[in-house]
């Protein structure tokens, strides 16, 4: 490997320029100029410790000293300005402009080191700059990088080069160093070291100003008075008169810089990741700017209140740019991080994922906390994650302070009382990961993010449009999936900070899948009540005694809060009642409780600095016994072991507070009880400041959230809707194979609750239901153990408080946001235990006797609840209720239609990374105003006001009646979960119901043994750093546990099983079942007897395998257990999905079915399957339309909730039923009556069907089976064919070369593949030479009828080879079921399509076998195919709709990709059994490449042409190379050592995470790294970074080409790209294309329901979305159409432009092309 550390070659230290014809130059509105270097530079990421000494980063170059101190910057000796917190830079640019960046790489010439210390930097030195979603002017070089035949465009140390780029769209996109992208953490290369930044597009004319500055910057930028100028000027309301354009002055650092304005002369002088983006001459943005919308815009015709004017979009607007990162390169603040036996308990909460380089792990903090150093170093009642999260305790996230934590630690882990404290926190304009405004500021969030996961970036009471451009009904969001390379824009809605109600306080931002947030992945946004001109401080940089600054629990000065410059035009608001700091905490200088005495958030909050925060005033409902305080001291005793880490409360010192409010609170209360505050702006004009304008309620004392957009009350403000619910703890049971749970913990409506202890009510996630403009008064009670005891999964850990944070609906966030975040309230409900606990403590510090039991003074006593009481054994005794307010506001378009915030998310957010997982999720429904709800089986009203108390009866699944009984509709709503912890029958639980560690019947533990081939992975028989199972996390982050939809799987791992089948080595019994039982094809199939009989009856209260109630009437013996979706032919049906938990990507995907992706928006385009993860939602409105005879009494499709291999096996599917004729359990729809009894009809092709009387479709003659007999008809002749017959012994070959690993030599291929070829390819069974060998592509054109004949023509023992020893592979799946994995589960034999979007006939048409569909009589139309069959599917590439008067309608669709999914859905994708079709243009005519049909040339009516390229994404294959199995990357990790050992010497064990197992592809070639540098397959990471990778992509490195996928495109020619993703893992990829962009949403809708593809702006019928330089997420059953305006950007650039999968591991293992762009 030696030779691998060599320099890239081609690199020179000046840079190259390239050898070819440059293109025309774009027309560029302004030259913008930004000195760019990249540089090594220390960073410090948290107050604990957390750091690492040699971070990799982008920085202007006038933000960089020479470490010496003198004026020459030389590669590895500089660093960031003293005063500068290292940020990744943030360049700005305005549409139109060009982009000048001169960069250098003063990187050091070698990675430094340093001594002790990991530093682990990447060998490779070059270094570039490219960015994504940018074109290029100029010429290729502006790539940054060195791919294909393109001349390079990095430079090596001391060497500088110039990029110029086109800024074309509004948006936000990254760059990153594309010399070094993969090997060391995680694969990531310099992404791992934080090299990244991004580019924000702004609109048109945009000015941009720093948004915080220090104190002492505000005041430069302040005007003088003219008699006076030492004296700073003022505007008569007390605010300083700011100078936007003034400069530093004379004798300064920066003399002659603006201090605020980032940009001089169009050179970018600050890189800040916050700025103030106003409109010309800092005012308002010209008014045809940004469209009209009424959600962003509520007051743009209606003022906000008295003197406050209107407001619109095209007010200045604040903009927070928040770059992701992840699997961060960090040294761990607290050695146990890196213990070998604790390491592994507590890397779950390592400091290990970042925004804007800061890190606020919860590890950390509890480690701090426990060893007495750090903020919350004597917080007693501080014990676990529940306080990770709060201020009080901890101060700001990310906050950096002079003495660390753990520099205050000495060698015995105790506090050193040598070392002083912290005195001051560093870099007073930037101090933490908080972004700040004013309310009523308009702000726009750009998000981005660089590394290996996928997130779930969330934000807390706000929300966006995820198309503000589309006024009519865009998705309304608080979640949206960020994949790595992807960056959003979400422009907040209603006028942006506070939301509509005004709301101060913390909300909080993250990522939503908990264990990226457990190590660190969040900030905060705080929105400020009053005017903060930032802490003046003293010459050591401390808080001066008379400043306002934050009160923290170890500085005792405070901590510096950062001057917030007001946005020009808009209202200043009020200046504060005065406070200071002394001794860490506030003392308010003007106590009072009138308006005027509002000391500002945060400091009205009634808490105490260094420990948990109060609950809100006006809370509670029932206390148990214990009133609203604060801990003052007190004691505790905690563990730190491999199994606990549990804490107690001993001792606790309280002091009382005001239930109805302290004074500071109750000033606070009367100031936002006023709506309008007069005030001016910073120009001087008066303006009036705006709050929430209502008076104090509960669940609402600052900001009610049920008020109107001009301050009056909303309607039913006085008379809420009443939820109560109470979380509960019980044993769950997952499947009839009797998988359970112990401590599953959910949340029931009160009355639910003792139905569901006893089994007659089934277990499953609460749905609540509202309609708009309700009011909603939640009532909360917790009955859950302050407990979770040790398992195989999970240390044993307090979780002694749960609150209940909702999303979507608006709420006062300090008050009603369920959680802890920030300067808020602990807004949440204490255990019963807990309770019990505190109770004893404060008795026991205050000495109480036991005999007194009244609860007076400071002697509390626990008390029974009064609905639930003592509880069994007094589990429940202190039960506690607490209250939330929350506003169902209407999402109105600019016609006045209500889209309602439709599916709302609810959850705990005290203890998420601990239950979660384990069912604590809910959902709330909102509806439109009138609307009811039924249950579909009974009857009985559901969610009524005036029923039940607790707002119930309810269900998952209604009959909902709308306002216009014609669009009434069927609902059900759907959760998926993973990591949900699981045990075998019997597993997990001891004799009195407990639940204990049980290795030998857990599934899936979060540590589990490698055992290579041929299983895989098994259970573990020694944990990390010894010892014998369990070996818990402390929290789940392993990937452990099950997938389970609605609390329930079915899990193919069992299906497919047999447990008496003896293993073909011979080892012992438990293998694939024989016939059909084990056939993968017929896995979904309902009357297939199972060898494990569980699965052969549905359990009834008289079986043995009894335990909750089926969630449905009408099942049959065989039939899955999940939801059943049951309805009538013809009915609306909405199904309502949602992601409960936890961190894996689910592609949801419903067989023969279709709907819009946002069903409000026409131009959204159609989708048979979409992608989410935790906390997502997304409604599909689906009609069930019979477009055939039909041959039984119902029509079954499958769903897959997960439709990966992984999520099939874990068991995430079920079938939606639609019955022709009535049955007593299932009620009808009001506008869709159901016939009694049969009609037969004949066909057109003479068959004769049953149809019932109203179901007659009155044209039926008029069409072919479900084609218009008028329909263009085109035909396909398609076989099934083993390559190692049709092509040659080497069978599939990805690609051809012999590679430049001497250890392992190509080709790289699949011996047993099998594929899908044209029969006008083959020649007596083989291939003909010349012909391209490529996965099968069909095309069509909307409108066609097409008709595909299909035969199996694989060997009879195709199955056989697959799995036989000679052809194992590193391919896995979910370890459920020990030692019955990937390579002992044959393909099924039987082969099929089924397409996606088409219309098509499930029981004809669809290649799979599924639920109690009768199989057709005619023989020549089977479903799926074995060996010498033949079969014809017809599908029409279009919709059927039902009409009123009962006709079938025909409209054409372009849809274009979609995927001919496989008949086996676990192993045929990974065989080579993929396929796909492109719908283009009605009446189009194409084109293919004479050597690939992947591409074409597209020719659509009025002679418009396009190039067409067709990508499908693998990452599921078993590649082999000389006669060995391919090694998948990552491969080494897990069996990390000290010293880092070579996977050539310890031997490949496969991937540790299931959902990487495999190699990728993309059409049938592979181009990866390990073969083109020559190191061995899935090497040790830790080894890969010593490998320079500057080379990697060009053609120098293997000679020519690569290859994979090569297209060309002449300059200027439209592109579309076609996404496809048949089948694999879950794991979410990522398509990029550089030195390009696109509309995300290329749809414009046609003739309703029809739709065509458009992205080109200057076409007619362009409908405007948000732009993008990367596709996400692709994934299993995904299909994306990507179009391209331009080859070569406007520019016309020619060259080669990288395409790839961005994600590391699938990129490395070869998933990347080349698009040729010619002249």
């Amino acid at each position: 490997m030696a030779g691998l550390l060599a320099l890239g070659a081609g690199l020179t230290a000046a840079g190259q320029a390239l050898a070819q014809t440059q293109p025309p130059a774009a027309t560029c509105v302004r030259e913008l100029v930004a000195d760019v270097v990249a540089m090594d530079q220390a960073v410090q990421f948290n107050r604990y410790g957390s750091h690492h000494p040699a971070y990799m980063v982008y920085a202007l170059r006038g933000d960089v000293v020479a470490k010496n101190g003198g004026s020459s910057l030389t590669p590895g000796a500089v660093k960031l300005r003293e005063d500068l917190r290292p940020r990744p830079l943030v360049l700005r640019a305005n549409i139109g402009d060009c982009l000048t960046i001169n960069f250098q790489n003063l990187l050091n010439p070698t990675p430094v080191s340093v001594p002790g210390v990991s530093v682990d930097q990447p060998a490779t030195r070059a270094a570039g700059l490219h960015a994504d979603g940018m074109n290029y002017v100029g010429g290729i070089g502006a790539d940054g990088a060195n791919v294909g035949a393109n001349t390079s465009s990095l430079v090596l140390p001391g060497g500088r080069t110039t990029y110029k780029l086109h800024a074309t769209r509004e948006g936000v996109f990254g760059f990153y160093n594309p010399a070094s992208q993969n090997g060391g953490e995680s694969n990531i290369g310099s992404l791992a070291f934080g090299m990244f930044g991004a580019i924000a597009v702004q609109p048109r004319g945009a000015e941009w100003y720093r948004s915080q500055v220090s104190r002492a910057e505000l005041d430069l930028a302040t005007r003088r008075d003219p008699a006076n100028p030492g004296v700073l000027r003022t505007l008569d309301t007390g605010h300083p008169d700011i100078d936007y354009t003034a400069v530093y002055p004379a004798g300064h650092p920066r003399a002659g810089r603006p201090i605020l304005a980032m940009l001089h002369e169009n050179q970018i002088v600050h890189g800040d990741i916050n700025a103030i983006i106003t409109g010309p001459s800092r005012g308002r943005f010209p008014d045809n700017t940004f469209r009209a919308n009424p959600v962003l815009e509520p007051n743009r015709t209606v003022a906000q209140g008295e003197g406050a004017g209107t407001r619109t979009r095209h007010d200045p607007y604040r903009e927070f740019v928040l770059q992701f990162h992840d699997e961060v390169k960090a040294i761990q603040a607290f050695s146990q991080f890196e213990d070998p036996v604790l390491g592994h308990t507590l890397h779950s909460v390592r400091d290990g994922f970042a925004i804007n380089y800061g890190i606020t792990g919860a590890g950390a903090q509890i480690l701090a906390n426990r060893f007495g150093v750090g903020p919350a170093a004597t917080c007693a009642e501080c014990k676990y994650e529940e306080f990770f999260l709060t201020a009080w305790a901890g101060g700001d996230p990310a906050l950096l302070v002079d003495v660390p934590a753990n520099a205050q630690l000495g060698p015995d882990d105790k506090r050193d009382s040598d070392v002083a404290p912290s005195s001051r926190a560093l870099y007073p304009a930037d101090p933490s990961n908080v972004t700040s405004s004013y309310l009523g500021d308009r702000v726009v969030m750009r998000n981005l993010h660089f590394g290996k996961e996928a997130h779930i970036f969330h934000l807390h009471a706000h929300q966006w449009l995820f198309n503000p451009d589309q006024p009519a009904g865009s998705s309304y969001l608080d979640s949206q999936m960020i994949a790595p390379g992807s960056g959003y824009s979400y422009e907040i809605a209603y006028n942006g900070s506070g939301n509509r109600n005004q709301t101060v306080g913390d909300s909080i931002y993250h990522c939503h899948l908990y264990p990226h947030f457990a190590q660190g992945m969040w900030g905060l946004w705080r929105v400020h009540d009053v005017f903060e001109r930032g802490t003046e401080l003293d010459a050591n940089g401390v808080a001066i005694p008379s400043s306002r600054a934050l009160p923290d629990g170890e500085i005792m000065a405070g901590t510096a809060m950062p001057a917030l410059v007001p946005l020009p035009t808009m209202a200043l608001a009020p200046m504060p009642a005065p406070v200071h700091i002394a001794n860490g905490q506030a003392v308010f200088d003007a106590p009072g409780t009138a308006a005027e005495n509002n000391p500002g958030f945060p400091f009205f909050i009634a808490g105490q600095a260094g420990r948990r925060p109060p609950r809100p005033p006006m809370d509670v409902i029932d206390d148990g016994g214990l009133r609203r305080h604060i801990v003052v001291g007190g004691e505790a005793v905690a563990q730190m072991t491999r199994h606990d880490l549990d804490k107690v409360s001993e001792s606790l010192e309280i002091r009382w507070l005001d239930e109805a409010g302290e004074p500071q609170e109750r000033a606070a209360m009367a100031f936002h009880a006023l709506r309008v505050h007069p005030s001016r702006t910073p120009e001087g004009t008066p303006r009036a400041f705006v709050t929430n304008g209502r008076p104090p309620v509960r669940g609402a004392p600052y900001a009610d959230p049920c008020v109107l957009d001009n301050g009056a009350a909303a309607p039913g403000a006085a008379t809420p809707r009443v939820y109560k619910g109470a979380v509960h703890q019980m044993r769950l049971v997952m499947n009839r194979a009797g998988w359970h749970y112990p401590q599953a913990r959910m949340i029931s409506l009160w009355q639910d609750v003792q139905a569901t202890y006893e089994g007659t009510r089934a277990p499953e996630p609460l749905v609540m239901r509202a309609t708009s403009n309700e009011c909603i008064e939640f009532h909360h009670t917790n009955l859950v153990p302050s407990i979770s005891e040790l398992d195989d999964y999970q240390v044993r850990t307090p979780t002694d408080i749960i609150g209940q944070h909702i999303h979507l609906v608006k709420f006062d966030v300090t008050s009603s946001d369920g959680s802890g975040n920030g300067w808020n309230y602990e807004d949440g409900t204490m255990a019963p235990a807990e309770v019990r606990e505190r109770v004893q403590a404060i008795r026991r510090h205050y000495g109480c006797q036991g005999d007194d039991s009244q609860g007076a003074g400071n002697c509390p006593v626990a008390r029974p609840h009064p609905f639930f009481g003592a509880g069994p054994d007094n589990a429940w005794l202190g039960a506690q209720t607490t209250v939330q307010r929350w506003f169902a506001d209407p999402v109105v378009n600019t016609t006045g239609k209500d889209n309602t915030l439709r599916t709302v998310f609810t959850h705990d957010h005290f203890g998420p990374s601990s239950h979660q997982q384990n069912g604590l999720y809910a959902a709330l429904v909102i509806a439109p105003e009138g609307t009811s709800w039924t249950h579909p089986e009974t009857g009985a009203a559901l969610n009524a006001r005036g029923g039940r108390a607790d707002g119930g009866p309810t269900s998952w699944m209604a009959n909902v009646r709308t306002p216009n009984v014609a669009d009434s509709y069927r609902e059900f709503v759907l959760q998926i979960a993973d990591y949900a912890s699981a045990y075998e029958s019997g597993g997990g639980i001891d004799s009195n119901g407990r639940s204990i560690p049980d290795p030998a019947r857990a599934i899936n533990p979060p540590h589990r043994d490698r055992l290579g081939l041929p299983y895989l992975i098994g259970r573990p028989r020694v944990c990390p750093g010894g010892g014998s199972p369990p070996c818990p996390e402390a929290v789940s982050a392993a990937d452990p546990g099950v997938f389970a939809v609605n609390y329930r799987n079915e899990p193919l791992a069992l299906r497919l099983y047999d447990p008496n089948a003896r293993r073909a080595d011979g080892s012992g019994n438990g293998a694939q079942a024989a016939g059909l039982a084990g056939d993968p094809a017929y896995a979904l199939r309902s009357d297939v007897p199972r060898a494990m009989p569980q699965f052969n009856s549905q359990p009834s209260r008289s079986s043995t395998n009894y335990t909750h109630p089926a969630l449905t009437a009408g099942l049959e013996p065989g039939d899955p257990w999940t939801p059943m979706l049951r309805a009538y032919r013809r009915d609306r049906v909405q199904v309502r999905m949602m992601a409960g938990a936890h961190e894996e990507m689910h592609q949801i995907h419903f067989g023969g079915l279709r709907w819009l992706w946002n069903s409000m928006d026409p131009n959204s385009g159609y989708r048979s399957s979409s992608i989410q993860a935790i906390s997502e939602h997304f409604e599909m409105e689906i009609p069930l339309v019979a477009p055939e005879g039909d041959i039984g009494p119902h029509t079954d499709h499958v769903y897959a909730a997960s439709a990966s291999a992984g999520g099939y096996w874990h068991g995430t599917w079920g079938l939606v039923r639609a019955y022709e004729y009535q049955r007593p359990d299932l009620r009808p729809l009001p506008n869709n009556t159901p016939p009694s009894t049969p009609t037969n009809r004949t066909l057109s092709d003479g068959t004769v069907v049953p149809l019932g009387t109203t179901a007659t479709a009155r044209n039926l003659p008029n069409f072919r089976g479900v084609c218009p007999i008028a329909a263009p008809v085109r035909r396909y002749a398609v076989s099934a064919v083993a390559a190692n017959v049709a092509i040659g012994a080497q069978g599939l070959v990805y690609n051809d070369r012999p590679g430049n690993y001497s250890g392992q030599r190509g080709p790289l291929s699949d011996p047993t593949a099998a594929l899908y070829v044209l029969d006008s390819d083959l020649s007596n069974g083989k291939i003909i030479a010349g012909r391209p060998i490529e996965p099968l592509v069909l095309r069509a054109a909307a409108g066609d009828c097409v008709e595909v004949t299909l035969t199996n023509r694989l060997p009879a023992n195709w199955a056989d080879q697959v799995v036989a020893t000679a052809n194992h592979g590193f391919f896995a799946l979910p370890g459920n079921v020990d030692r019955f994995n990937a390579n002992q589960l044959k393909p099924s034999m039987r082969v099929g399509f089924s397409p996606q979007l088409l219309a098509s006939d499930v029981t004809r048409g669809e290649g799979i076998h599924v639920g109690l569909n009768r199989a057709p009589a005619n023989a020549a139309r089977q479903l799926t195919v074995g060996p010498g069959e033949t079969t014809t599917y017809r599908w029409y590439a279009g919709l059927l709709t039902m009409s009123p008067t009962n006709d079938l309608t025909a409209t054409p669709v372009e849809f274009g990709a979609l995927n001919l999914l496989p008949a086996d859905r676990l192993r045929h994708s990974n065989k080579g059994l993929i396929a796909g079709m492109v719908v283009l243009p009605q009446g189009s005519s194409w084109t293919t490449d004479t050597t690939t049909r992947m591409a074409a040339t597209v020719t659509m009516p009025g002679g418009r042409t396009f190039r067409d390229f067709v990508v499908m994404f693998q990452n599921d294959v078993n590649l082999r190379a000389a006669g060995r199995p391919v090694c998948p990357s990552g491969a080494m990790e897990g069996l990390e050592t000290a010293t880092p050992q070579s996977v050539a010497t310890v031997g490949c064990k496969g991937a540790e995470d299931w959902e990487d197992a495999g190699n990728t592809a993309i059409n049938y070639r592979s181009e990866p790294m390990w073969f083109r540098l020559g190191f061995p397959p899935g090497e040790n990471m830790d080894l890969l970074r010593r490998v320079n990778y500057a080379n990697a992509l060009s053609n120098s490195q293997a000679g020519g080409d690569p290859r994979t996928p090569v297209f060309t495109a002449r300059k200027g020619q439209e592109v579309r790209f076609r996404l496809l993703q048949n089948g694999g893992h879950p794991r979410a990829g990522i398509f990029t294309l550089h030195g390009h962009n696109w509309s995300t949403l290329p749809y414009a809708n046609g003739t309703v329901p029809s739709q065509r593809i458009e992205g080109v702006r200057t076409q007619a019928g362009y409908v405007p979305s948000p732009a993008s330089g990367t596709r996400d997420a692709m994934g299993p059953a995904q299909h994306h159409n990507v179009v391209v305006e331009q080859a070569g950007g406007p520019a016309g650039v020619t060259g080669d432009y990288l395409f790839r999968n961005q994600g590391p591991d699938a990129f490395d293992q070869g998933a990347w092309g080349i698009m040729r762009v010619t002249p």
